[in-house]
């Protein structure tokens, strides 16, 4: 993804503290999504998608795109 793991738990955290609500579990298998992380993700891909079909992205920076 082009950033440091601590960076990118910060920011997890971050995220997380101004939610309210937990985006990644951990335990002994690894870390993975909350189905709450789950939702805000589709959200999101599916605002962008409207906002690219209506063009009013055109010319902007909208930084890293979020894949599946």
């Amino acid at each position: 993804m082009g950033i440091n793991y601590r960076r990118l738990w910060t920011r997890i955290k971050q995220a997380e503290k101004l939610l309210g609500k937990r985006l990644v579990v951990s335990d002994k298998r690894g870390s993975r999504l909350t189905e709450e992380a789950k939702k805000i993700i589709k959200a999101y891909q599916e605002a962008m998608r409207k906002l690219r079909e209506t063009r009013l992205l055109d010319g902007l920076d909208t930084g890293a795109e979020c894949s599946d």
